[in-house]
């Protein structure tokens, strides 16, 4: 797999260290904030469906959650094993924590919930 394939699976799974760019916080509905550090999120893509992937990262900017994306599919190694750590989830996929959340459905779903806010700190 290589150094570089090793690299973006500890990414996926959320060992690589956080940085100070990933510090939120989160208004509380009292108006109140709230520090908390956020998860690694990323968004793996194979470079089509960049509608969906700008959906994406509209949706989790405008909810003040910040995301990286990665395009794997020129990286035939890492796309493999994006593939399997998504368990089932076709690409675009997001990762919030090295876990599987899924598409636009499933990020919209897991928005509506309300403790939605726990799924992206750590």
């Amino acid at each position: 797999m290589g150094q570089k394939g090793l690299q973006i699976l500890n990414d996926v799974k959320g060992v690589a260290p956080v940085t100070n760019e990933d510090d939120v916080v989160f208004r509380s509905d009292s108006g109140r904030a709230h520090a908390h550090t956020q998860a690694p999120v990323k968004i793996f893509h194979v470079g089509r469906k960049m509608l969906e992937v700008e959906k994406m990262r509209r949706t989790l900017t405008s909810n003040e959650i910040h995301c990286e994306i990665c395009d794997v599919e020129n990286d035939l190694p890492n796309k493999e094993a994006i593939i399997r750590e998504a368990k089932g989830y076709a690409l675009p996929c997001l990762f919030v924590g090295g876990n599987p959340v899924g598409g636009n459905r499933q990020l919209e779903r897991l928005l509506k919930s309300e403790n939605w806010r726990t799924h992206f700190t750590v």
